[in-house]
């Protein structure tokens, strides 16, 4: 008696997955598995965008670089931005 009765919620259960995956069970999966993690949402993003004051200096200013960017110091703080990775 039980063993017709577990191959229906066998079949009922493979046929939830099927509807679940349609529409979206996975999706919210991944949605709630990339939401920011807490060190995502207190990284300081600002501190290795090209933009950033410690980028630019009136001592590095020249003809060539009238607004005194150290392109040198930008591309060490990228690598140490891609080094810690915050977003992946």
């Amino acid at each position: 008696m039980a063993l017709p009765l577990l191959g229906m919620l066998g079949r009922g259960g493979l046929e939830l997955l099927k509807y679940a995956g349609a529409i979206g069970v996975p999706g919210i999966t991944f949605g709630l598995l990339g939401q920011p993690k807490e060190y995502e949402r207190n990284f300081d993003y600002d501190y290795y965008e090209k933009d950033h004051p410690r980028f630019y200096s009136p001592i590095w200013a020249s003809e060539d670089n009238p607004l005194g960017f150290n392109e040198e110091m930008f591309n060490e703080a990228r690598e140490e931005y891609y080094r810690l990775k915050p977003m992946y």
